[in-house]
């Protein structure tokens, strides 16, 4: 029995160039509510960058920076950082090669260097040394994926997250979407054959090969597919209400 269930945003909650779900997405999650099926948000995003989420539905909890801070209406259920010392060993390598970083901490987040990018505009560009004392909890590296292990190897003890070609998404090497997903439902008291995730992207693949009761967006790419249980269709073609009524979480409309 599903007690629980993970969403990604973006490309499967929310398809991508859009500021709305589908509206069978919108009468999934009701009707989940319903059967007191918990939902929770499980996404790249950090948690000052969901507001428009959380005033779509009134999800149960947010799994944020891939897994590195997860809470709840209540309290911060787990917490992650980037090793400060680490931040600090890559801090004269982005100078060596002029790379872009936004830096994400709790309540904002920053850019090092101008990247000719939408962020720029919306992030204040300061010298990273200047924050240390700010726990960051996700990287985002304006760096192509051939270059990644290079990176990393002036980042130690952190990992790639990558579900775009423009940036990696930087996280501690012990963490991850799967990480995050432990850490809420054993706070819930709820077991992993109890639970359902959907992504789409490749932050996600640690999620989907993780839970049982994994779904790939229709428009996932093979790699992300081929780590899921199911492939259901694509986010605007009613992806999550489809999967929902394949494992009988649902039943079918009409």
């Amino acid at each position: 029995m599903i007690k629980a269930i993970f969403f990604d945003i973006d490309g499967t909650l929310v398809p991508f160039g859009m500021d709305h779900m589908p509206e069978s997405t919108v009468r999934s999650l009701y009707a989940l509510r319903e059967k007191g099926i918990l939902l929770f948000i499980a996404t790249g995003r950090t948690p000052h960058s969901i507001a428009h989420v959380q005033r779509m539905f009134d999800f149960d909890g947010y799994l944020t920076s891939n897994g590195q801070y997860c809470f709840n209406k209540e309290k911060v259920i787990h917490e992650k950082y980037i090793p400060q010392e680490s931040f600090r060993q890559l801090i004269p390598y982005l100078d060596e090669k002029k790379i872009p970083i936004v830096m994400a901490t709790l309540e904002r987040s920053y850019l090092n260097r101008p990247n000719h990018s939408p962020f720029e505009d919306d992030y204040p560009i300061v010298d990273p040394y200047t924050i240390m004392h700010e726990p960051l909890i996700q990287i985002m590296a304006y760096i192509e994926e051939k270059d990644d292990p290079e990176f990393l190897k002036h980042l130690p003890h952190c990992k790639s997250a990558r579900w775009t070609p423009v940036f990696a998404d930087i996280i501690p090497e012990d963490g991850g979407k799967d990480k995050g997903i432990d850490h809420m439902i054993r706070e819930y008291g709820i077991q992993l054959d109890e639970v359902m995730v959907f992504g789409d992207g490749g932050n996600d693949i640690t999620m989907l090969a993780h839970v049982p009761h994994s779904v790939a967006m229709g428009n996932a790419n093979d790699e992300v597919k081929k780590h899921a249980a199911y492939t259901t269709s694509d986010v605007l073609d009613d992806g999550i209400y489809r999967a929902l009524v394949h494992f009988g979480v649902l039943e079918a409309e009409g």
